[in-house]
């Protein structure tokens, strides 16, 4: 079910969160969405297996092609708790535009 009531997949965005220690990537994770969390916004998502993480979205950026969907980066700093959580955590490897 879409957010104007029909079904089918026409208002769907697929999100990217991209979990941030500093600039360090700790978490990456792609839904799909009928809604985008907004810069300053408080999330909370399953990142691996039980793994849950709680932040505030810093930034969002949209790729918008001529056909298909559109494609949203969404980078969540994570909150305090999880920073103190996974300090120990190695980094994932960056993709572009994952902290530009």
């Amino acid at each position: 079910m879409t957010a104007n009531g029909r079904s089918g997949a026409s208002g769907v965005i697929r999100c990217t969160f991209v979990a941030l220690r500093s600039v360090d990537v700790l978490f990456r994770r792609t839904v799909d969405l009928i809604d985008v969390p907004r810069i300053g916004e408080r999330v909370q998502l399953w990142v691996e297996g039980d793994i849950t993480i709680g932040g505030t979205v810093r930034d969002v950026r949209w790729s918008i092609p001529r056909a298909g969907q559109p494609i949203v980066t969404v980078q969540v700093e994570l909150s305090a708790r999880d920073h103190r959580r996974f300090a120990r955590r190695v980094p994932l490897t960056s993709e572009p535009n994952d902290t530009d």
